[in-house]
C-alpha cells in the first residue's frame, strides 16, 4: 500500500504516475497534507505531525499485503518533520519526482510537470 500524504489525491495524478503506483504497490490510499500557515513556528507543527503519524499508523494496521510505503510532498519543515517521524517508526518514505517543462510567451511562464519515478526519501543515522 501507499500512503500519499500530499496536496493532490491520487485521483488528480497523471496516468504514468497512477500506473506507476499501482504497479508498485497493491492501492493508494490519501491522507491530504495539512494546511500549514506560513506563520506557523516549529513547536505549532509538533502536534500536527504526531496526529499525522499516528493515522499512517491505524492506516497501515488495516493493510494486510505488504509493505506500507509513505508518498509525503509538501510544506518543506512538515514535510521534514513527519519523515524523520515515520522513518524512526520503521515506515519507508518516497517523493514524486518530476521534469518541468516550460513555456515562455510574451513573458508569461508556464510549467509542465511529467512524472519521472518513486524516489525513497534515505534514512541517515542519528
Amino acid at each position: 500500500m501507499l500512503i500519499n500524504i500530499s496536496n493532490h489525491s491520487c485521483t488528480s495524478w497523471g496516468l504514468d504516475q497512477l500506473n506507476t503506483a499501482k504497479s508498485k504497490w497493491s492501492r493508494v490510499v490519501d491522507l491530504l497534507s495539512p494546511m500549514i500557515p506560513p506563520e506557523a513556528g516549529v513547536n505549532d507543527l509538533i502536534p500536527v505531525v504526531n496526529d499525522y503519524v499516528k493515522k499512517v499508523q491505524e492506516i497501515a494496521k488495516l493493510e494486510k499485503e505488504g509493505t506500507v510505503f509513505i508518498h509525503v510532498m509538501g510544506e518543506l519543515t512538515f514535510t521534514f518533520m513527519v519523515i524523520a517521524k515515520l522513518q524512526r517508526e520503521g515506515f519507508q518514505c518516497v517523493a514524486s519526482t518530476t521534469k518541468r517543462d516550460v513555456i515562455e510567451e510574451n513573458g508569461i511562464k508556464l510549467s509542465e510537470f511529467k512524472f519521472v519515478q518513486f524516489r525513497v526519501f534515505p534514512k541517515f543515522d542519528e
